[in-house]
């Protein structure tokens, strides 16, 4: 898990989900609904490696691909870690 989306790896950056001095892994998913319908987005994410103290789970209904997540639980991971 932490070998292939870890903080430290292209992967972070592309998705914008880098949090400099923070080892977090991640994982992007799809959901893939059918038909004409526009797939689901998962991205799931804990940190700091270890020694986890959060964990996040984000589903953008009809949202494409988790990559699109990252961003968000950037931010989420950084307010939490600012504040502690």
């Amino acid at each position: 898990f932490p070998g292939a989306f870890n903080n430290d790896s292209a992967f972070f950056d592309r998705i914008h989900a880098y949090l400099p001095g923070w080892d977090v892994c991640g994982k992007t998913g799809t959901a893939q609904l059918g038909g004409d319908t526009v797939n689901n987005g998962v991205f799931v994410c804990f940190a700091p490696y270890e020694d986890p103290q959060i964990a996040l789970a984000l589903v953008a209904e009809e949202g494409g691909s988790g990559a699109a997540l990252g961003e968000v639980a950037a931010g989420v991971l950084k307010a939490y870690f600012d504040k502690a």
